[in-house]
């Protein structure tokens, strides 16, 4: 399965002063390796979701790498938590930064030392596993609805539809849908990454005509 990135949404928050040359220097480093860079970019989720700014998105085949810059300046602390906030969307992160901790005890994410050359410190693990109920609630409502069918109604509260949702198809399955979503253009009537899902479970996906009261 090829991840479709013809077009991926622009960060809205400030870029650091201090931040920009490294993210650069970052990006050089996998196109340099066969990826797909995105600098500065959003992922498709709920409208005033602060999970939704990231600072390297990296694509790659099916895979889905974020990695988030940190100057010397920042503090590391606030990384890690950032990172497994959307670890349900992607499959590695990295962080990278100008400066080596004393310690990194985080076993899933990596990390990268950006010195004279980018040096891979600590190797990323994937993220498996089924999302959490959170993880599905920071997506947009019309998304979650269209894992339902064409039965499914809008009356439902939305945290109804993310634990409902939750438990469809394999952790296999539901994670790559949810790494189709946060990267889709929203082209809803044409190319929703979550028909094929709904087909797959058993379900009658909404149809591509559909303009009701989801949009």
């Amino acid at each position: 399965m090829m991840l479709k990135v013809d077009r991926i949404r622009t960060s809205t928050k400030a870029i650091g002063k201090y931040e920009e040359a490294l993210i650069n220097r970052v990006s050089d480093h996998f196109r340099k390796q066969g990826y797909k860079v995105f600098p500065h970019a959003r992922f498709n989720i709920a409208w005033g979701s602060n999970l939704s700014d990231l600072d390297i998105l990296l694509v790659k085949g099916d895979t889905l790498t974020v990695v988030e810059v940190k100057s010397k300046r920042d503090k590391m602390s606030r990384a890690g938590q950032q990172i497994h906030n959307i670890s349900d969307y992607i499959d590695y992160s990295y962080v990278a930064t100008d400066r080596l901790p004393k310690s990194w005890s985080d076993s899933m994410i990596g990390l990268l030392l950006i010195g004279e050359t980018i040096e891979t410190v600590k190797k990323a693990k994937r993220f498996t596993g089924r999302p959490t109920v959170e993880s599905l609630f920071a997506l947009q409502k019309k998304c979650l609805l269209c894992f339902l069918g064409e039965k499914s109604s809008s009356h439902l509260l939305k945290y109804e539809i993310a634990e409902t949702v939750r438990s469809m198809g394999s952790e296999k399955a539901i994670h790559r849908c949810l790494k189709k979503i946060v990267i889709c253009e929203e082209c809803c009537k044409t190319s929703c990454p979550i028909l094929r899902f709904a087909v797959k479970n058993g379900l009658n996906p909404l149809p591509s005509s559909f303009s009701g009261s989801l949009f």
